[in-house]
Protein backbone atom coordinates (compact mmCIF):
# COMPACT_ATOMS: atom_id res chain seq x y z
CA UNK A 1 0.00 0.00 0.00
CA UNK A 2 2.82 2.31 1.03
CA UNK A 3 4.35 1.87 -2.74
CA UNK A 4 0.66 2.39 -4.20
CA UNK A 5 0.94 6.03 -2.27
CA UNK A 6 4.52 6.71 -3.77
CA UNK A 7 3.49 5.66 -7.26
CA UNK A 8 0.12 8.65 -6.47
CA UNK A 9 2.95 11.13 -5.45
CA UNK A 10 5.03 10.26 -8.63
CA UNK A 11 1.83 10.29 -10.75
CA UNK A 12 0.80 13.91 -9.60
CA UNK A 13 4.60 15.19 -10.01
CA UNK A 14 4.16 13.73 -13.82
CA UNK A 15 0.66 14.43 -14.74
CA UNK A 16 1.79 17.14 -17.47
CA UNK A 17 3.72 14.48 -18.98
CA UNK A 18 1.61 11.30 -18.61
CA UNK A 19 2.76 9.16 -21.11
CA UNK A 20 6.32 9.34 -19.70
CA UNK A 21 5.15 8.06 -16.57
CA UNK A 22 3.45 5.37 -17.65
CA UNK A 23 6.68 4.48 -19.22
CA UNK A 24 8.62 4.27 -15.96
CA UNK A 25 5.68 2.72 -14.06
CA UNK A 26 5.69 0.10 -16.37
CA UNK A 27 9.29 -0.45 -16.38
CA UNK A 28 8.93 -1.14 -12.76
CA UNK A 29 6.38 -3.24 -12.83
CA UNK A 30 7.90 -5.57 -15.17
CA UNK A 31 10.77 -5.77 -13.23
CA UNK A 32 8.71 -6.35 -10.31
CA UNK A 33 7.26 -9.14 -11.90
CA UNK A 34 3.83 -8.05 -10.78
CA UNK A 35 3.30 -5.70 -13.87
CA UNK A 36 -0.87 -5.94 -14.23
CA UNK A 37 -1.88 -6.21 -10.28
CA UNK A 38 0.08 -3.29 -10.08
CA UNK A 39 -1.33 -1.49 -12.62
CA UNK A 40 -4.81 -2.32 -11.89
CA UNK A 41 -4.61 -0.97 -8.49
CA UNK A 42 -2.24 2.37 -9.46
CA UNK A 43 -4.67 3.32 -11.91
CA UNK A 44 -8.10 2.74 -9.03
CA UNK A 45 -5.85 4.96 -6.84
CA UNK A 46 -4.75 7.61 -9.51
CA UNK A 47 -8.61 7.56 -11.16
CA UNK A 48 -10.29 7.97 -7.82
CA UNK A 49 -7.80 11.15 -6.70
CA UNK A 50 -7.65 12.87 -10.47
CA UNK A 51 -11.26 11.81 -11.94
CA UNK A 52 -10.56 14.85 -14.60
CA UNK A 53 -7.21 13.82 -15.79
CA UNK A 54 -8.02 13.12 -19.99
CA UNK A 55 -4.67 10.78 -19.50
CA UNK A 56 -6.89 8.59 -17.31
CA UNK A 57 -9.93 8.13 -19.38
CA UNK A 58 -10.19 5.98 -22.90
CA UNK A 59 -13.47 7.31 -24.23
CA UNK A 60 -12.73 8.57 -27.20
CA UNK A 61 -13.21 12.17 -26.23
CA UNK A 62 -10.68 12.73 -23.45
CA UNK A 63 -11.90 16.85 -22.11
CA UNK A 64 -10.58 18.69 -19.61
CA UNK A 65 -11.59 22.80 -19.46
CA UNK A 66 -10.81 24.15 -22.41
CA UNK A 67 -8.43 20.99 -23.89
CA UNK A 68 -9.42 18.17 -24.84
CA UNK A 69 -8.34 15.11 -27.42
CA UNK A 70 -10.38 12.97 -29.81
CA UNK A 71 -9.27 9.77 -30.54
CA UNK A 72 -10.60 7.56 -33.26
CA UNK A 73 -9.04 4.85 -35.56
CA UNK A 74 -8.75 4.04 -39.54
CA UNK A 75 -7.66 0.65 -41.54
CA UNK A 76 -4.57 0.35 -43.35
CA UNK A 77 -4.68 1.64 -46.55
CA UNK A 78 -4.48 -1.32 -48.96
CA UNK A 79 -2.44 -0.77 -52.47
CA UNK A 80 -6.01 -0.52 -54.46
CA UNK A 81 -7.30 2.35 -51.96
CA UNK A 82 -4.19 4.34 -52.32
CA UNK A 83 -3.91 3.77 -56.13
CA UNK A 84 -7.29 5.05 -56.40
CA UNK A 85 -6.17 8.11 -54.36
CA UNK A 86 -3.60 8.72 -56.70
CA UNK A 87 -5.12 8.48 -59.82
CA UNK A 88 -7.31 10.97 -58.20
CA UNK A 89 -4.25 13.36 -57.90
CA UNK A 90 -3.21 12.15 -61.28
CA UNK A 91 -6.22 14.35 -62.43
CA UNK A 92 -5.66 17.31 -60.18
CA UNK A 93 -2.10 17.33 -60.96
CA UNK A 94 -3.47 17.54 -65.28
CA UNK A 95 -5.72 20.33 -64.34
CA UNK A 96 -2.64 22.38 -62.92
CA UNK A 97 -0.07 20.94 -65.15
CA UNK A 98 -2.68 22.42 -68.10
CA UNK A 99 -3.67 25.71 -66.50
CA UNK A 100 0.45 26.59 -65.58
CA UNK A 101 0.57 26.73 -69.57
CA UNK A 102 -1.93 29.58 -69.62
CA UNK A 103 -0.63 31.53 -66.89
CA UNK A 104 2.87 31.63 -67.73
CA UNK A 105 1.75 32.34 -71.59
CA UNK A 106 -0.96 34.96 -70.75
CA UNK A 107 1.51 36.76 -68.15
CA UNK A 108 3.91 37.47 -71.24
CA UNK A 109 1.50 39.13 -73.03
CA UNK A 110 0.11 41.18 -70.08
CA UNK A 111 3.54 42.51 -69.22
CA UNK A 112 4.27 43.37 -73.10
CA UNK A 113 0.83 45.19 -72.92
CA UNK A 114 1.70 47.11 -69.87
CA UNK A 115 5.09 47.89 -70.98
CA UNK A 116 3.29 49.35 -74.40
CA UNK A 117 0.51 51.55 -72.49
CA UNK A 118 3.28 53.47 -70.23
CA UNK A 119 5.58 53.84 -73.28
CA UNK A 120 2.41 54.89 -74.70
CA UNK A 121 1.31 57.79 -71.90
CA UNK A 122 4.98 59.01 -71.38
CA UNK A 123 5.12 60.00 -75.03
CA UNK A 124 1.34 61.42 -74.91
CA UNK A 125 1.43 63.35 -71.11
CA UNK A 126 0.71 66.81 -70.85
CA UNK A 127 2.27 68.95 -68.22
CA UNK A 128 0.08 71.00 -66.35
CA UNK A 129 2.20 73.58 -63.98
CA UNK A 130 -0.74 75.12 -62.41
CA UNK A 131 -3.17 73.09 -61.34
CA UNK A 132 -5.71 76.06 -60.19
CA UNK A 133 -6.33 76.98 -64.00
CA UNK A 134 -8.26 74.75 -65.92
CA UNK A 135 -7.26 74.24 -69.49
CA UNK A 136 -9.19 73.79 -72.00
CA UNK A 137 -7.50 72.78 -74.31
CA UNK A 138 -6.17 70.29 -72.67
CA UNK A 139 -9.98 68.43 -72.95
CA UNK A 140 -9.78 64.09 -73.13
CA UNK A 141 -5.96 63.91 -73.49
CA UNK A 142 -3.57 62.74 -70.63
CA UNK A 143 -2.38 65.29 -68.42
CA UNK A 144 0.30 64.84 -66.00
CA UNK A 145 -0.20 67.72 -62.61
CA UNK A 146 0.87 67.48 -58.60
CA UNK A 147 -0.71 69.32 -55.69
CA UNK A 148 -2.26 69.38 -52.20
CA UNK A 149 -5.44 66.84 -51.27
CA UNK A 150 -8.40 69.20 -51.00
CA UNK A 151 -11.84 68.31 -49.36
CA UNK A 152 -15.11 70.08 -48.92
CA UNK A 153 -16.21 68.53 -45.48
CA UNK A 154 -14.53 66.28 -42.44
CA UNK A 155 -15.55 62.72 -42.79
CA UNK A 156 -17.84 61.76 -39.61
CA UNK A 157 -18.50 58.39 -37.81
CA UNK A 158 -21.46 59.52 -35.51
CA UNK A 159 -21.43 56.02 -33.27
CA UNK A 160 -18.14 57.15 -32.16
CA UNK A 161 -17.82 60.81 -32.75
CA UNK A 162 -14.73 60.48 -34.58
CA UNK A 163 -13.79 63.10 -37.39
CA UNK A 164 -10.77 63.72 -39.62
CA UNK A 165 -10.63 66.16 -42.68
CA UNK A 166 -9.29 63.19 -45.22
CA UNK A 167 -9.87 61.39 -48.40
CA UNK A 168 -10.95 58.15 -46.60
CA UNK A 169 -11.80 57.03 -43.65
CA UNK A 170 -11.50 53.70 -42.54
CA UNK A 171 -13.54 51.62 -39.45
CA UNK A 172 -11.83 48.00 -38.55
CA UNK A 173 -13.92 46.10 -36.10
CA UNK A 174 -13.09 42.77 -34.33
CA UNK A 175 -15.25 40.56 -31.75
CA UNK A 176 -13.35 38.72 -28.67
CA UNK A 177 -14.50 35.10 -29.97
CA UNK A 178 -13.85 31.64 -29.24
CA UNK A 179 -11.38 29.96 -31.38
CA UNK A 180 -10.86 26.19 -32.02
CA UNK A 181 -7.30 25.22 -32.66
CA UNK A 182 -6.50 21.78 -33.98
CA UNK A 183 -3.53 19.63 -33.70
CA UNK A 184 -3.92 16.19 -35.26
CA UNK A 185 -1.18 12.99 -35.12
CA UNK A 186 -1.56 9.45 -36.23
CA UNK A 187 -0.08 6.83 -34.71
CA UNK A 188 0.92 3.70 -36.85
CA UNK A 189 -0.23 0.18 -34.69
CA UNK A 190 0.04 -2.36 -37.45
CA UNK A 191 -3.09 -3.76 -38.74
CA UNK A 192 -5.04 -0.07 -38.08
CA UNK A 193 -3.90 3.46 -37.92
CA UNK A 194 -4.97 5.51 -34.18
CA UNK A 195 -5.76 9.08 -35.03
CA UNK A 196 -5.25 11.57 -32.24
CA UNK A 197 -6.66 14.90 -32.45
CA UNK A 198 -5.90 17.78 -30.04
CA UNK A 199 -8.64 20.64 -29.58
CA UNK A 200 -8.09 23.64 -27.71
CA UNK A 201 -9.99 26.37 -27.33
CA UNK A 202 -8.78 29.80 -27.23
CA UNK A 203 -10.18 33.80 -27.03
CA UNK A 204 -8.89 35.90 -29.55
CA UNK A 205 -9.93 38.94 -31.09
CA UNK A 206 -11.25 38.09 -34.74
CA UNK A 207 -12.15 40.79 -37.79
CA UNK A 208 -15.44 37.92 -38.92
CA UNK A 209 -17.57 35.85 -37.01
CA UNK A 210 -16.11 32.73 -36.21
CA UNK A 211 -18.63 29.73 -36.24
CA UNK A 212 -18.97 27.99 -33.39
CA UNK A 213 -20.94 25.42 -34.71
CA UNK A 214 -18.40 23.62 -36.86
CA UNK A 215 -16.18 23.20 -33.66
CA UNK A 216 -15.58 19.88 -32.13
CA UNK A 217 -17.29 20.76 -28.87
CA UNK A 218 -19.61 24.02 -29.67
CA UNK A 219 -21.80 23.60 -26.32
CA UNK A 220 -19.78 25.32 -24.21
CA UNK A 221 -17.71 27.54 -26.96
CA UNK A 222 -20.69 29.61 -28.45
CA UNK A 223 -20.26 32.75 -30.26
CA UNK A 224 -22.75 35.57 -31.44
CA UNK A 225 -23.98 35.04 -34.67
CA UNK A 226 -23.35 38.55 -35.95
CA UNK A 227 -21.19 41.56 -34.91
CA UNK A 228 -23.12 44.65 -33.66
CA UNK A 229 -20.51 47.07 -35.20
CA UNK A 230 -19.92 46.02 -38.70
CA UNK A 231 -16.55 47.20 -40.72
CA UNK A 232 -17.08 50.81 -42.91
CA UNK A 233 -14.70 52.88 -45.10
CA UNK A 234 -15.95 56.71 -45.94
CA UNK A 235 -14.89 58.57 -48.41
CA UNK A 236 -15.29 61.96 -49.63
CA UNK A 237 -17.94 63.14 -52.15
CA UNK A 238 -15.95 65.78 -53.69
CA UNK A 239 -11.76 65.51 -53.60
CA UNK A 240 -9.56 68.08 -55.44
CA UNK A 241 -6.03 68.41 -56.60
CA UNK A 242 -6.19 72.31 -56.97
CA UNK A 243 -9.58 72.88 -59.15
CA UNK A 244 -9.02 69.78 -60.37
CA UNK A 245 -11.60 66.96 -58.93
CA UNK A 246 -11.00 63.34 -58.84
CA UNK A 247 -13.43 60.74 -60.15
CA UNK A 248 -14.02 57.71 -57.36
CA UNK A 249 -11.42 55.72 -59.50
CA UNK A 250 -9.03 57.65 -59.03
CA UNK A 251 -10.36 58.19 -54.88
CA UNK A 252 -10.01 54.37 -55.21
CA UNK A 253 -6.40 54.37 -55.42
CA UNK A 254 -6.09 56.59 -52.43
CA UNK A 255 -5.00 54.15 -49.73
CA UNK A 256 -1.91 54.34 -47.86
CA UNK A 257 -3.61 54.44 -44.77
CA UNK A 258 -2.67 55.65 -41.49
CA UNK A 259 -3.70 54.82 -37.60
CA UNK A 260 -5.94 57.25 -36.26
CA UNK A 261 -5.67 57.84 -32.36
CA UNK A 262 -8.90 59.58 -31.06
CA UNK A 263 -8.19 61.51 -27.92
CA UNK A 264 -11.97 62.01 -26.74
CA UNK A 265 -13.97 59.67 -25.16
CA UNK A 266 -17.65 59.59 -27.29
CA UNK A 267 -20.62 60.67 -25.79
CA UNK A 268 -21.84 56.96 -26.50
CA UNK A 269 -22.06 55.46 -23.05
CA UNK A 270 -21.71 51.82 -23.72
CA UNK A 271 -18.34 52.73 -25.36
CA UNK A 272 -15.10 53.01 -23.71
CA UNK A 273 -11.88 54.39 -25.14
CA UNK A 274 -8.55 52.97 -23.79
CA UNK A 275 -4.99 53.46 -25.60
CA UNK A 276 -6.62 55.15 -28.34
CA UNK A 277 -9.09 52.12 -29.11
CA UNK A 278 -12.94 52.02 -28.59
CA UNK A 279 -14.07 48.71 -26.87
CA UNK A 280 -18.19 47.94 -26.58
CA UNK A 281 -17.28 46.06 -22.95
CA UNK A 282 -18.14 46.17 -19.73
CA UNK A 283 -14.12 46.17 -18.42
CA UNK A 284 -12.04 46.42 -21.50
CA UNK A 285 -8.89 44.56 -19.39
CA UNK A 286 -11.48 42.21 -19.27
CA UNK A 287 -13.38 41.56 -22.20
CA UNK A 288 -15.66 38.51 -22.72
CA UNK A 289 -17.25 36.52 -25.77
CA UNK A 290 -18.85 39.02 -27.96
CA UNK A 291 -17.23 42.40 -26.74
CA UNK A 292 -16.12 44.59 -29.82
CA UNK A 293 -13.46 46.89 -30.24
CA UNK A 294 -13.00 49.30 -32.69
CA UNK A 295 -9.48 51.14 -34.28
CA UNK A 296 -9.51 53.76 -37.02
CA UNK A 297 -7.79 54.54 -39.82
CA UNK A 298 -6.99 57.72 -42.13
CA UNK A 299 -5.60 57.82 -45.85
CA UNK A 300 -5.01 61.21 -48.23
CA UNK A 301 -5.05 64.14 -45.41
CA UNK A 302 -6.70 67.01 -47.21
CA UNK A 303 -7.48 69.70 -44.55
CA UNK A 304 -5.24 73.22 -43.57
CA UNK A 305 -1.66 73.00 -43.01
CA UNK A 306 -2.49 73.11 -39.34
CA UNK A 307 -4.88 70.25 -38.92
CA UNK A 308 -4.69 67.87 -35.93
CA UNK A 309 -3.31 65.69 -38.92
CA UNK A 310 -0.79 67.19 -39.99
CA UNK A 311 -0.37 69.56 -43.42
CA UNK A 312 -2.37 68.06 -46.58
CA UNK A 313 -0.84 64.97 -48.72
CA UNK A 314 0.80 66.16 -51.76
CA UNK A 315 -0.13 63.78 -54.75
CA UNK A 316 1.04 63.43 -58.00
CA UNK A 317 -1.56 62.25 -60.73
CA UNK A 318 -1.61 61.14 -64.25
CA UNK A 319 -4.90 60.66 -65.78
CA UNK A 320 -7.57 62.20 -68.37
CA UNK A 321 -8.79 65.65 -68.37
CA UNK A 322 -12.72 65.79 -68.73
CA UNK A 323 -13.66 69.74 -68.33
CA UNK A 324 -12.36 69.94 -64.91
CA UNK A 325 -12.27 66.12 -63.80
CA UNK A 326 -9.82 63.80 -63.48
CA UNK A 327 -10.71 59.87 -64.81
CA UNK A 328 -9.20 56.80 -66.62
CA UNK A 329 -7.52 57.13 -69.93
CA UNK A 330 -7.84 54.06 -72.33
CA UNK A 331 -4.26 53.58 -74.30
CA UNK A 332 -4.44 52.29 -77.37
CA UNK A 333 -1.96 49.44 -76.39
CA UNK A 334 -5.12 47.70 -74.35
CA UNK A 335 -4.17 49.41 -70.82
CA UNK A 336 -6.31 52.26 -69.00
CA UNK A 337 -4.06 54.95 -67.51
CA UNK A 338 -4.77 56.87 -64.21
CA UNK A 339 -2.47 56.57 -61.61
CA UNK A 340 -2.40 58.62 -58.01
CA UNK A 341 1.42 58.46 -56.18
CA UNK A 342 2.17 60.22 -53.01
CA UNK A 343 5.11 62.81 -52.89
CA UNK A 344 6.07 65.06 -55.81
CA UNK A 345 7.02 63.19 -58.72
CA UNK A 346 7.65 63.69 -62.43
CA UNK A 347 6.01 62.28 -65.28
CA UNK A 348 8.70 59.94 -66.02
CA UNK A 349 9.05 59.05 -62.41
CA UNK A 350 5.86 57.37 -62.13
CA UNK A 351 6.34 55.86 -65.51
CA UNK A 352 9.03 54.50 -64.21
CA UNK A 353 7.84 53.05 -60.56
CA UNK A 354 4.69 51.20 -62.71
CA UNK A 355 7.00 49.69 -64.90
CA UNK A 356 9.02 48.16 -61.77
CA UNK A 357 5.91 47.50 -60.23
CA UNK A 358 5.05 45.61 -63.28
CA UNK A 359 8.25 43.58 -63.98
CA UNK A 360 7.93 42.46 -60.15
CA UNK A 361 4.28 40.99 -60.58
CA UNK A 362 5.49 39.64 -64.32
CA UNK A 363 8.29 37.62 -61.85
CA UNK A 364 5.90 36.62 -59.99
CA UNK A 365 3.67 35.14 -62.20
CA UNK A 366 6.26 33.18 -63.89
CA UNK A 367 7.53 31.90 -60.53
CA UNK A 368 3.86 31.13 -59.42
CA UNK A 369 3.17 29.28 -62.95
CA UNK A 370 6.03 27.71 -62.36
CA UNK A 371 5.52 26.09 -58.98
CA UNK A 372 2.10 25.26 -60.29
CA UNK A 373 3.07 23.10 -62.81
CA UNK A 374 6.01 21.61 -60.22
CA UNK A 375 3.16 20.91 -58.26
CA UNK A 376 1.09 19.42 -61.28
CA UNK A 377 4.00 16.89 -62.26
CA UNK A 378 3.91 15.68 -58.49
CA UNK A 379 0.65 14.75 -58.43
CA UNK A 380 1.12 13.17 -61.53
CA UNK A 381 4.06 11.19 -61.10
CA UNK A 382 2.98 10.24 -57.66
CA UNK A 383 1.16 6.74 -59.10
CA UNK A 384 4.60 5.43 -59.57
CA UNK A 385 5.42 6.64 -56.31
CA UNK A 386 2.83 4.43 -54.46
CA UNK A 387 3.77 1.49 -56.95
CA UNK A 388 7.00 1.12 -55.10
CA UNK A 389 6.04 2.27 -51.65
CA UNK A 390 5.75 -1.41 -49.85
CA UNK A 391 10.13 -1.44 -50.34
CA UNK A 392 11.75 1.10 -48.55
CA UNK A 393 15.28 1.10 -50.43
CA UNK A 394 13.33 1.35 -53.92
CA UNK A 395 11.05 3.94 -52.56
CA UNK A 396 13.13 6.58 -51.18
CA UNK A 397 15.27 6.34 -54.82
CA UNK A 398 12.18 6.27 -56.39
CA UNK A 399 11.12 10.04 -54.65
CA UNK A 400 14.69 11.04 -54.74
CA UNK A 401 14.55 10.25 -58.96
CA UNK A 402 10.75 11.90 -59.35
CA UNK A 403 11.40 14.71 -57.60
CA UNK A 404 14.37 15.64 -59.86
CA UNK A 405 12.74 14.44 -62.63
CA UNK A 406 9.22 16.82 -61.86
CA UNK A 407 11.92 20.36 -61.23
CA UNK A 408 13.94 19.50 -64.58
CA UNK A 409 10.91 18.73 -66.97
CA UNK A 410 9.42 21.88 -65.04
CA UNK A 411 11.77 24.27 -65.43
CA UNK A 412 12.80 23.12 -68.82
CA UNK A 413 8.78 23.63 -69.87
CA UNK A 414 8.49 27.52 -68.10
CA UNK A 415 11.21 28.59 -70.05
CA UNK A 416 10.04 26.99 -73.49
CA UNK A 417 6.26 28.64 -72.40
CA UNK A 418 7.80 32.19 -71.30
CA UNK A 419 10.04 32.02 -74.63
CA UNK A 420 7.13 31.08 -77.08
CA UNK A 421 4.95 34.18 -75.60
CA UNK A 422 8.32 36.11 -76.22
CA UNK A 423 7.93 35.15 -80.40
CA UNK A 424 4.23 35.82 -80.08
CA UNK A 425 3.87 39.07 -78.36
CA UNK A 426 7.52 40.23 -78.89
CA UNK A 427 8.58 39.34 -82.48
CA UNK A 428 10.98 41.37 -83.47
CA UNK A 429 12.91 41.55 -80.16
CA UNK A 430 12.85 37.63 -79.98
CA UNK A 431 13.87 37.29 -83.67
CA UNK A 432 16.65 39.89 -82.57
CA UNK A 433 17.74 38.39 -79.35
CA UNK A 434 17.81 34.88 -80.89
CA UNK A 435 20.15 36.20 -84.20
CA UNK A 436 22.37 37.34 -81.04
CA UNK A 437 22.50 34.30 -79.15
CA UNK A 438 23.27 32.70 -82.24
CA UNK A 439 26.67 35.20 -83.15
CA UNK A 440 29.12 33.08 -81.13
CA UNK A 441 27.85 30.06 -82.78
CA UNK A 442 28.17 31.35 -86.20
CA UNK A 443 31.54 32.60 -85.40
CA UNK A 444 32.95 29.65 -83.98
CA UNK A 445 31.61 27.71 -87.35
CA UNK A 446 33.25 30.13 -90.07
CA UNK A 447 36.69 30.58 -87.95
CA UNK A 448 36.59 26.36 -87.82
CA UNK A 449 36.06 26.39 -91.57
CA UNK A 450 38.47 29.30 -92.23
CA UNK A 451 41.10 26.83 -89.98
CA UNK A 452 40.24 23.72 -92.25
CA UNK A 453 40.47 25.77 -95.75
CA UNK A 454 44.30 26.87 -94.34
CA UNK A 455 45.22 23.34 -93.49
CA UNK A 456 44.02 21.75 -97.19
CA UNK A 457 46.17 24.60 -98.75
Amino acid sequence: MRMCSLWVRLAAYFRPNTKLFFKIKCAHNLLEGSAYRDWIRFANMYRSKYPDDPGMHNTGAQQSGDRHTTVGYKSQSTLLERMSQSFTGAMLGIGMFVVSFFILFLNEGKAVQTAYSLDEGLRLVVPITNNKVIFQENNYKLVHLTGNLRTDQPLVDVLFDVSVQAVKLRRDVAMYQWVEHQKKREIDEGSEIRIETDYMYTKEWKPYVVDANGFNNPAHHQNPKEMLVRPMTFVAIHTYVGNYMLKDSLKEKIDAFQPYVPSTQPTNPNVKLMDGIFYQAENPHRPKVGDMRVTFSYSGVSGDKDSPLGPPDKVSIIAKQSGNQLTKYQTEAGDPLELVHFGEKTAEEMILDELYSSNVLTWTLRAGGWLLMFLGLNFMTNIIYTIVDWVPLLRTLVRIGLTAFNICVSLSLTTMTIALGWLWYRPLLSLALLALGLLPVAYSYIKGTNVKHDSHV
